[in-house]
């Protein structure tokens, strides 16, 4: 309970189960981000001339930022039920899937074209898939926390 100096009460309290699962979702988030960002720049360091798959962590760091506005921009707007899916979540969802994909297609040019070894093609996209599954698990959960 915070009483500001307006005289606007704010009650918003959690749950003992739910402040549990929030902890836990940060610690996943965590551990599975440091998994895939070491796999992919172990993938850029051994092998030589593999610096230009970095530009792949861009897209990662980039993919949850439409989904996340997406449902910001749902919220704003009325809903017959809060289960109701917006067409601002429907177009984050796209925008996001479409930088993630972008970020694994760069991989295959840079393997095609030689610029880096299929090594690091191997390394860069299962650190990119990590990245990716870790970012798609806790989105995905986080969703029912802003329902509740």
């Amino acid at each position: 309970m915070i009483d500001l100096n307006c005289n606007i009460t704010i009650e918003h309290s959690l749950s003992q189960m739910e402040l549990k699962q929030i902890l836990l979702l940060v610690f996943i988030l965590a551990f599975g981000m440091a998994i895939g960002l070491t796999l992919a720049i172990v993938g850029c360091a051994i092998y030589p001339n593999g610096w230009w798959a970095m530009f792949t962590i861009i897209c990662y760091f980039f993919a949850p930022v439409p989904e996340v506005f997406g449902r910001l921009a749902s919220q704003a707007s009325d809903k017959e039920h809060p289960d109701d899916v917006t067409g601002w979540e429907h177009l984050g969802g796209f925008l996001s899937s479409f930088i993630a994909t972008m970020g694994i297609g760069i991989l295959f040019i840079l393997g095609h074209v030689k610029a880096i070894t299929w090594e690091t093609f191997g390394y860069e996209v299962s650190g990119g898939i990590t990245i990716l599954f870790t970012l798609l698990c806790v989105l995905g959960a986080a969703r029912h926390f802003s329902k509740v």
